[in-house]
């Protein structure tokens, strides 16, 4: 009986130590696998971690990257879709904004010769008229803004180019619901500044 006892406490204390050696050895291995992981980071040129859990500063505000200032054409643009946004058809189109919208038209004409007074003005006129009906999404202003800036540079485009924007503003125009009358004479009006534009090219 005494020898039963003795094994059975031989087996509990071997199992007990096996247990132990297996924790310490597990113990080890993760040591050398985090030993193994900072070496590598270290060679990469990554900081090894910290166990700091405190939280950034409040004081600290994160720094944004400074706004890089818009370019005379980016302006001209953003003040050419401020001025077609202008015109809706819930509100009375006033002479400020046709005239607004006019100076827009001719700000976004790079170089020279710019669209004349009576040219921009007609163009502004029979946009207006288009606009006041009804009123554009997003995507068909931006579009619209868009071909209004190649109508006023037309030096380097084709004929049939112009041709294809000419009718892309009217087909923008009359998507949103704007009678097919006032949108082709929108559209005309585009084509008449382009007309214009070429002329000293056209040699």
């Amino acid at each position: 009986m005494k020898q039963h006892h003795s094994f059975v406490l031989f087996v509990a204390i071997t199992a007990m130590m096996g247990v132990h050696a297996f924790g310490g050895s597990e113990q080890i291995i993760k040591q050398k696998a985090k030993d193994l992981r900072d070496q590598n980071n270290a060679q990469q040129g990554v900081a090894p971690p910290t166990h700091s859990t405190a939280p950034p500063s409040a004081s600290a505000p994160a720094q944004a990257a400074p706004a890089q200032p818009l370019t005379p054409q980016q302006q001209a643009m953003s003040r050419l879709v401020k001025s077609l946004t202008a015109i809706r058809p819930e509100s009375k189109v006033t002479p400020e904004l046709k005239s607004e919208l006019t100076s827009s038209l001719v700000a976004v004409a790079q170089g020279t010769p710019k669209p004349s007074s009576q040219a921009a003005a007609r163009l502004s006129e029979d946009l207006s008229a288009a606009l006041s009906q009804k009123l554009l999404t997003n995507v068909t202003r931006n579009r619209l803004a868009q071909n209004l800036h190649a109508i006023l540079n037309p030096a380097n485009m084709q004929a049939s180019q112009v041709a294809d924007i000419v009718a892309d503003i009217q087909a923008s125009l009359e998507s949103v619901g704007i009678p097919a009358y006032d949108a082709k004479k929108a559209a005309g009006s585009a084509q008449a500044v382009a007309s214009e534009l070429r002329k000293p090219a056209a040699k």
